[in-house]
């Protein structure tokens, strides 16, 4: 099934099966998800199977963890997935920033970031840099 028919099957649906929809289309677990927005498995399972419907604390960690789009998401109109500009700006955001003391992995990985950056001199630093630039694809395909 491809990510086009899972939007199709879902567009007049329920809150609960795009939450679903979308996760599916994306790759991801409930695990997954619930890491990144900081809500139990259990409770993402009772949105997804129509037994709740998300707090505004999961909305907020949504709209600003992922590419969700929540108008989407609670009416079924629209792209399900925000625009790469709305989603760079999700990213750079002071709430996606306060979320990496969330993950456990992302947090280490900053940890060293900075470690290696502080103490690591000049030429660590421009190695860094390049790196971080180089990756930043959104960033390098909107340079002239």
């Amino acid at each position: 099934m491809t990510r086009e028919t899972i939007m199709e099957d879902v567009t007049e649906s329920s809150v609960g099966k795009r939450l679903k929809a979308w996760r599916k289309s994306a790759y991801m677990t409930l695990a997954d998800v619930s890491r990144m927005i900081a809500v139990s498995q259990s409770s993402l399972s009772e949105m997804e199977n129509e037994k709740s419907l998300p707090s505004a604390k999961t909305l907020q960690g949504l709209c600003s963890t992922t590419d969700l789009n929540i108008c989407w998401l609670l009416t079924g109109q629209g792209p399900m997935r925000k625009s790469s500009a709305e989603s760079r700006e999700a990213a750079d955001s002071p709430e996606e920033l306060s979320n990496i003391s969330q993950d456990p992995k992302l947090k280490d990985l900053a940890r060293i970031l900075v470690r290696i950056y502080r103490l690591g001199g000049p030429e660590k630093r421009a190695h860094i840099s390049g790196f971080l630039h180089g990756a930043d694809i959104d960033r390098r395909v909107e340079e002239p």
